[in-house]
């Protein structure tokens, strides 16, 4: 009885009832999504300068569709940020508005999608790495107040291009 008490709570509460959502912490943006993908499509790049893109949260990794990653997007296109953390949907909501300060981060255009996160070590299979700890993570993604529904962009499948990696996007007339 006890042990069927306890899944039951344990069951019932959200990562939210855990860990309250951290006041915002969002930089200003300088910069657009697109701007950087030019920078760092022929080799990983690390940013010198004080960059700052912001976007909304496309993707949710309760589900485990995601692991360890998230995607943001802004008016000119998408990014996979390198979390390296689990749950990250109890931080980083659906439709959250997050800011990357790239000051030290490594990008790099992978199989289309632009990839944020950190310099690889010279042994690892990857061009960018993940931010792995919390604090690391913190030092560079800022995360506002607000959460807005997201809404896929509507595509013919005809249209479909590599511009369109990293976004969120509705094809129309799939069977």
């Amino acid at each position: 009885m006890v042990a069927i008490v306890i899944g039951t709570i344990a069951t019932s509460t959200s990562c939210a009832e855990f860990a309250p959502l951290p006041k915002s912490t969002l930089a200003t943006r300088n910069t657009d999504i697109a701007t950087l993908y030019t920078l760092c499509t022929a080799a990983p790049v690390t940013i010198e300068s004080d960059m700052v893109i912001a976007g909304r949260v496309t993707t949710d990794d309760s589900a485990g569709n995601f692991r360890r990653s998230l995607f943001i997007e802004d008016h000119s296109g998408g990014a996979e940020i390198l979390v390296g953390q689990y749950d990250l949907h109890c931080k980083y909501p659906l439709g959250a508005m997050l800011s990357v300060k790239m000051h030290g981060a490594t990008a790099f255009v992978a199989d289309g999608v632009l990839q944020i996160g950190l310099k690889a070590e010279s042994y690892s299979y990857r061009e960018v790495d993940y931010f792995y700890a919390e604090a690391v993570a913190d030092k560079y993604i800022g995360r506002g107040d607000d959460i807005l529904v997201v809404k896929p962009t509507t595509l013919a499948l005809d249209a479909l291009s590599e511009v369109h990696c990293g976004r969120l996007l509705h094809i129309d007339d799939l069977q």
